[in-house]
């Protein structure tokens, strides 16, 4: 009898230890399974903050990729309730180079790529109950990119560009170059005015459209596509000053180009007119819209309605009519 007592006993001892063990995992499973939930959710709120942020800065990238890193990085980190000042190693709209930038527990990394901008943030947190397993951390990530905006902000570097045939600009030669063209052209032939009194001034220095000198100070300049040029045109004073012949036509605006809404219009058609005679946007193929052209009604048309106008398959010169009901 008390050989069989001490066994139950024993066997009693065994089955705390085993419950002990199998209480300890399922205390690690659901610590673990705790800490992951809390890590799912802080997940999605990083991936918000980081397609918002990756967006607002890629917007400035027009400007610059150092801007575009800095608005993306100040987006980030105050949503987080950081300080963008804080932000290791040192960051700012001039000087916010691509890489990690870490503040406090997060660690936010820019890429730049050909016109988009990668934004990754990660979070370094410390766990909830899975200490206790000796997994005192955690980190949790997400990322985004962002693709700069259209044409409106698409550099090319001219104040003019003709990709095919002259650049001629009439009536110039006002003594006063913003009064004329500001900034630097190109033309695939010649550039120019139809004849010399009234020849084309041009700033030595690009302008903005008040005539005020751009900053930093940029030499302006003429590049024609061909081995020569025959127009009439002055920079800074002296006439076919700072020409550059042979020039490639520019590719910046390749693929960014306005599109117009309207449809096309076949020659003379009634409907490339609004009630009041004026041009209609859209597409004029064979054609274009001129003060000298008569519909058929024989009325003739001189104002252009304001929207984007595509021009195809004309190889006469092109003189347009001028602009109306614009503010």
């Amino acid at each position: 009898m008390t050989r069989m007592t001490a066994r139950r006993r024993r066997q009693g001892g065994q089955a705390l230890v085993v419950l002990a063990l199998v209480g300890l995992a399922l205390f690690g499973f659901g610590a673990i399974a705790l800490d992951q939930g809390v890590g799912m959710s802080d997940r999605r709120d990083l991936q918000a903050i980081a397609d918002s942020a990756s967006l607002a800065g890629a917007r400035s990238l027009p400007t610059s990729a150092a801007t575009a890193n800095w608005v993306a990085l100040q987006y980030a980190a105050r949503n987080l309730s950081l300080s963008p000042s804080a932000a290791t190693p040192a960051c700012s709209a001039t000087t916010c180079a691509a890489g990690g930038h870490t503040i406090g527990n997060y660690t936010f990394t820019l890429t730049d790529n050909s016109g988009s901008l990668d934004l990754s943030i990660s979070h370094t947190r410390r766990t909830l109950v899975a200490g206790v397993l000796g997994i005192t951390t955690a980190v949790t990530a997400s990322g985004a990119r962002a693709s700069k905006p259209g044409p409106a902000t698409q550099a090319v570097n001219y104040a003019i560009v003709g990709v095919g045939g002259d650049v001629q600009v009439n009536g110039g030669g006002t003594g006063n170059p913003s009064g004329d063209v500001t900034g630097a052209v190109y033309a695939q032939g010649n550039f120019g005015a139809n004849n010399g009194p009234h020849a084309v001034a041009l700033p030595a220095t690009v302008s903005g459209y008040t005539g005020s000198a751009c900053s930093p100070s940029t030499a302006n300049h003429v590049d024609v596509g061909g081995s020569s040029d025959t127009g009439n045109y002055t920079l800074g004073g002296v006439a076919g000053a700072n020409l550059n012949t042979g020039v490639s036509a520019p590719t910046a605006l390749t693929g960014f180009a306005p599109t117009t809404t309207g449809p096309t219009y076949s020659l003379n058609s009634a409907s490339a007119w609004d009630a009041s005679g004026n041009w209609n946007p859209g597409t004029y193929s064979g054609w274009y819209p001129s003060g000298t052209s008569v519909n058929n009604v024989g009325l003739v048309h001189t104002k252009m309605n304001p929207g984007v106008y595509v021009i195809q398959n004309v190889t006469s010169g092109i003189a347009l009519s001028n602009l109306a009901n614009a503010t």
